[in-house]
């Protein structure tokens, strides 16, 4: 008899979320739920490097995770 062993990587999304409010992204609300929030730094800027800058970060958590499991919740 052969056993195999299946070895599978989750995506830590609370981890994740923490990870995102600390960035200051976004934060809690009083319900606990998680909002977005405005970044100031960014408001001197053109449309174009704003929205250059957050596709970059999001394509750099979703690059990271994608070898993960249940990479489609994270990716919507």
């Amino acid at each position: 008899m052969i056993l195999y062993i299946r070895i599978s990587v989750v995506i830590p999304t609370n981890k994740l979320i923490d990870k995102v409010i600390i960035a200051g992204f976004a934060r809690r609300n009083h319900l606990n739920m998680v909002i977005s929030k405005g970044r100031r730094d960014l408001v001197n800027q053109t449309h174009y490097d704003i929205i250059k800058f957050y596709s970059s970060r999001i394509r750099g958590i979703l690059n990271y995770y994608s070898f993960a499991g249940k990479y489609g919740p994270v990716k919507k």
